[in-house]
């Protein structure tokens, strides 16, 4: 099957290793260092149990040098989703499947609104990380894909690209119920990466600070009201797994958006506790916890951004 990956970070490098390794034909939109690593010396992937180097069929800065696929993963930042939308333009056909795998709960729409047929909405769980430009490593549990439309409808085109995913050892599967499953790991997001972004503590010190916990449990009562509030079904049984999936994180876990923050990087906080504060007004939801860690946040994101120096 022909996948384009967009975007080599840590996610995108990840699935690009792992769907070339099973012998599907893997174009990788890349740039910059990444991209010369990668066509000089392939792209490396090393997890728990194995490690491995595979060379795309082609990897590019330009979406022009690939063919129409089959399935397009989009793993760019979610801030980046509005930029690459011509590029996905040029990789698809009548029967693409889109896949988007960020953090919030904006991509999807966004995609849907210019490719109606194609795209579906997205989840990835996994913990993985960029090493060295080329070199992606994946640790802790197996990584987990779903994705499906919001209609509930799948096509012949969506199960195969799932066929192709599951052989290429992939726990993926086709939710009928995508936007639930999209909240589901945005309330996680939000959670973890708003929170630790604010203390800069791992995961293990977050839980275990009562005051710190407190907060988490706010943050998580906050992101289900305005789901309940756009009528999607999240509620204590979703809050109570999160709760379950912080609680058995290795004790020095911490999240991308956290990682971002502390290394002065642009990162997704506009999109997840921004997202809360933009769709809690909307909806008439008080979010006051989502308001404190992204005002707390937003100077560091500026700077980031280059709007403010200090």
């Amino acid at each position: 099957m022909k996948f384009a990956v967009i975007g080599s970070g840590a996610v995108g490098s990840y699935y690009a290793g792992v769907l070339k390794r099973s012998n599907n034909e893997v174009y990788l939109l890349s740039r910059g260092k990444s991209l010369e690593t990668i066509r000089d010396k392939g792209l490396r992937v090393i997890t728990d149990e194995t490690e491995f180097i595979v060379r795309p069929d082609l990897a590019s800065n330009r979406a022009d040098d690939f063919p129409k696929v089959e399935v397009v993963i989009v793993a760019v930042k979610a801030w980046q989703v509005r930029d690459i939308l011509p590029e996905v333009g040029k990789l698809v056909n009548a029967n693409t499947v889109i896949i988007p795998l960020q953090n919030g709960v904006e991509a999807y729409p966004i995609l849907k609104e210019i490719f109606p047929e194609n795209a579906t909405g997205g989840v990835t769980r996994l913990i993985c990380y960029v090493e060295s430009p080329g070199t992606v490593r994946q640790v802790g549990f197996t990584p987990f894909l779903e994705f499906g439309r919001e209609d509930g409808k799948v096509t012949s085109s969506m199960e195969e690209a799932n066929i192709a995913l599951l052989k290429a050892g992939i726990r993926s599967t086709i939710s009928r119920d995508i936007l639930r499953e999209i909240w589901k790991k945005f309330l996680i997001m939000a959670t973890f990466g708003g929170i630790g972004s604010v203390t800069q503590a791992p995961i293990g010190v977050m839980r275990s600070v009562r005051e710190t916990r407190q907060m988490m449990d706010r943050c998580m009562d906050e992101v289900i009201s305005v789901a309940r509030a756009m009528e999607i079904n999240l509620g204590q049984e979703e809050k109570e797994a999160a709760w379950k999936w912080f609680d058995e994180l290795p004790f020095t876990s911490t999240s991308s958006t956290q990682r971002d923050i502390h290394y002065g990087k642009q990162s997704e906080i506009f999109d997840l506790n921004g997202a809360v504060l933009r769709l809690g007004a909307k909806h008439s939801v008080e979010v006051p916890v989502n308001l404190f860690i992204y005002s707390s946040l937003l100077p560091l994101e500026l700077r980031a951004r280059g709007k403010i120096y200090f």
